[in-house]
């Protein structure tokens, strides 16, 4: 089973979460963290990586701000831990 929500990036700790709603987040995302991405209506098997910068691999050239992804059913953070 999977869910689906949009990358978001925490400038607080330069780290990107998965908003699955106005006050629901994934925990924070790590390099190798497995994902799929909707490109193109497409879901694409991917996992983010960083280094000058994030990135998911083998995506292409797409900026990942708000990009739709489903991962797992997992944990999940509110807004206030997330910006704590």
């Amino acid at each position: 089973m999977t869910k689906q929500g949009a990358l978001f990036y925490n400038k607080i700790d330069d780290r990107y979460y998965i908003r699955f709603g106005l006050d629901s987040f994934s925990y924070e995302l790590h390099c190798g963290d497995g994902m799929e991405v909707l490109i193109d209506n497409k879901w694409i098997s991917t996992r983010i990586e960083k280094g000058q910068r994030w990135y998911l691999v083998d995506i292409g050239n797409y900026s990942i701000d708000s990009l739709i992804v489903r991962v797992p059913k997992s944990g999940e953070l509110t807004a206030s831990e997330v910006f704590s």
